[in-house]
């Protein structure tokens, strides 16, 4: 029940952010989805208009141009809008900004320049907060912080932690 919950959840992101995408102005380029599918990275240009379909535990993204791609939710690793200028150029610029933890220090890669990451108590409240540097790296001292679940918030992602 809670990986088909999940899968409902990535489907369900994916193509909310297709819906935001979609309307984003026009000036800043031709918008590609790009997804990161079992290792391999998918561009899709969203001039060829794709519409997204969710069946049973698959998407199915089919664009005005003829592209087909049937896609099973839990091969999807991750999924960012990007523009012609900014196309990742390896799968590691695709990687999961998930944290590695080391004396104490949550510790975060691959994130967006100035992005936001928010360390929130188990009711939400925000107890830290710090930002991406230029090489999109950002860190929380969670020894600072009383022992407890805390939730990280990335621009992508949710995290559950356990501070101990």
């Amino acid at each position: 029940m809670k990986k088909m919950k999940r899968m409902i959840l990535k489907a369900l992101l994916l193509l909310l952010c297709a819906v935001w995408s979609v309307g984003a102005s026009a000036q800043e380029g031709v918008q590609y989805l790009a997804l990161n599918i079992g290792g391999e990275a998918v561009f899709i240009s969203l001039a060829d208009n794709p519409v997204i379909t969710y069946s049973g535990n698959a998407l199915h993204i089919a664009t005005e141009a003829g592209d087909s791609y049937d896609v099973e939710v839990e091969d999807i690793n991750r999924g960012l809008f990007t523009t012609t200028q900014e196309i990742p150029t390896s799968l590691g610029e695709l990687a999961a900004d998930k944290p590695s933890l080391h004396a104490g220090m949550l510790l975060f890669d691959h994130l967006k320049a100035g992005s936001t990451v928010r360390l929130l108590t188990a009711d939400g409240k925000v107890v830290g907060q710090t930002q991406a540097n230029a090489e999109g790296q950002a860190a929380i001292n969670l020894s600072q912080h009383p022992k407890g679940a805390y939730v990280v918030r990335t621009a992508t992602q949710s995290l559950k932690i356990a501070n101990h």
